[in-house]
């Protein structure tokens, strides 16, 4: 048996436009070359990746031995890959942008009241009003700051195999599929409360191994005292934290804390559903292609064409 070959290669080949002129008397085929070698060939590296530019689009190739990985592990790969790739877009684009108030015009902020929406904040995908019970819970949560009203704990028992990385990406997927869940509130020096949806964040994780431990039920209890004690800051995203203990071999205990702001107790099943799914897949190195989701902003869209007399006519009766 051949040595297994080491190592990745990256190849960039450069700007194909830039070779061939738009004049010139041929161009690239677009039929499939073909094979470059031999398939008896012995590979150098175990993985090789090409890069050009054609088209003004940018073709990154991936090529593999399918007696070393499955082709659903490189699809994994490449799919992580895309999503790197735009990521570094997307802060890119950030850091040359420069949003105005007619950017975001359900804010309906003038350029004073827009600056302190935004300030300290370079990772901006939308702003728009809250929806009335929203902004009931944020006033009811800043009056009494000192109580934890609308702090969320969902605490659970996992049994069998977890993979603390998987597990970990499940959620953060799940904060990337919902714009909700990447949303804070500002509301002072503001004519009304707004949300504000984060492009990015990162989920605050804390993971313990307890095994061996007597009183670990007493000592999960305080955990979960301290986590509550800690609160949660309505201006700062993500308004969620997870915590995961393994307890014994095979046995764990998860805390989910988050803000009533952001979801209500008809959503946690879609949550869960969504992380269980996303763990599912990657433990089998399946890739899950989602559904769109219905947008919040579209129904804040919806309430605010809604006329407020017949809102009132309605409650009044």
């Amino acid at each position: 048996m051949p040595p297994i070959p080491q190592g990745i290669i990256f190849n960039y080949l450069g700007q194909f436009d830039e070779q061939i002129p738009a004049d010139a008397p041929f161009t690239p085929a677009a039929q499939d070359s073909g094979i470059s070698r031999h398939p008896e060939n012995q590979r150098t590296f175990q993985l090789e990746i090409t890069g050009l530019i054609v088209n003004r689009k940018l073709e990154i190739r991936f090529g593999f031995s399918t007696n070393l990985h499955r082709e659903q592990t490189i699809r994994n790969l490449l799919h992580t890959y895309q999503q790197c790739l735009r990521n570094l877009l997307m802060g890119s684009e950030q850091k040359l942008v420069r949003w105005n108030p007619e950017d975001f015009p359900l804010a309906n902020l003038n350029q004073e009241q827009f600056n302190i929406a935004v300030s300290g904040i370079s990772d901006l995908q939308d702003i728009y009003p809250l929806a009335p019970v929203q902004e009931g819970i944020i006033f009811h949560a800043n009056y009494e700051i000192e109580k934890d009203i609308y702090l969320q704990q969902v605490t659970g028992q996992i049994t069998g195999d977890l993979n603390v990385e998987i597990f970990k990406s499940a959620w953060e997927n799940c904060i990337n599929h919902y714009s909700i869940l990447r949303t804070s509130y500002i509301w002072e020096s503001l004519p009304r409360p707004l949300a504000r949806v984060h492009s990015t964040v990162n989920l605050p994780f804390v993971y313990q191994d307890w095994c061996g431990t007597d009183d670990w039920e007493q000592k999960w209890s305080d955990l979960l005292m301290e986590d509550r004690q800690q609160g949660l800051s309505t201006e700062r995203a993500p308004l969620m934290r997870l915590i995961l203990v393994k307890t014994d071999k095979a046995k764990w205990r998860f805390c989910w804390t988050h803000h009533h702001v952001l979801i209500d107790g008809w959503s946690l099943p879609l949550v869960f559903q969504h992380v269980i799914s996303f763990y599912q897949a990657e433990q089998k190195h399946q890739f899950l292609t989602w559904p769109p989701v219905p947008n919040y902003r579209d129904f804040i869209v919806w309430l605010n064409q809604k006329p407020i007399q017949q809102a009132e006519v309605s409650w009044l009766s």
